[in-house]
């Protein structure tokens, strides 16, 4: 029986892939590779910029809780209605103004808001980024 087989099979034309057929699997292969890196990208940073606008939030509370506890809208009430006083203590006003405020809450919140835009702007290039547009005519 195998000889049968061999015998038919020995008779078929030989088929020749078409030119570039291998050229053509590797494109597939890596434009599925770059796809799943950009998919798996994209749910990193969404998932990190989720978490962060979540602390972010909370600090946002706690900021604005200090910030009305502190001193800090005595001082700028007396700064903008005062003008003669703030015109003649400037530094004096500026630095009261500045020891009231909660620097740690305000620099933390600022950072927490960089590092957000920065994963925004990463986000975007990832979207905006195409996996592979090349097109064989091997096959066409």
């Amino acid at each position: 029986m195998s000889t049968y087989l061999e015998e038919a099979i020995s008779k078929l034309p030989a088929q020749i892939p078409p030119a570039g057929m291998f050229e053509m699997i590797n494109c597939a292969i890596n434009r599925e590779k770059k796809l799943r890196s950009i998919k798996r990208r994209a749910v990193a940073f969404a998932s990190g910029l989720a978490i962060l606008s979540g602390f972010m939030a909370t600090f946002w509370n706690v900021l604005w809780q200090e910030i009305a506890q502190s001193s800090f809208a005595v001082y700028l009430q007396t700064a903008l209605t005062d003008h003669n006083v703030l015109l003649t203590y400037w530094k004096e006003a500026t630095m009261s103004l500045l020891e009231s405020l909660p620097i740690t809450n305000l620099i933390a919140w600022l950072l927490m808001a960089f590092f957000a835009l920065g994963l925004l702007s990463m986000l975007w290039q990832i979207m905006k980024s195409e996996p592979h547009k090349h097109h064989h005519t091997a096959l066409t």
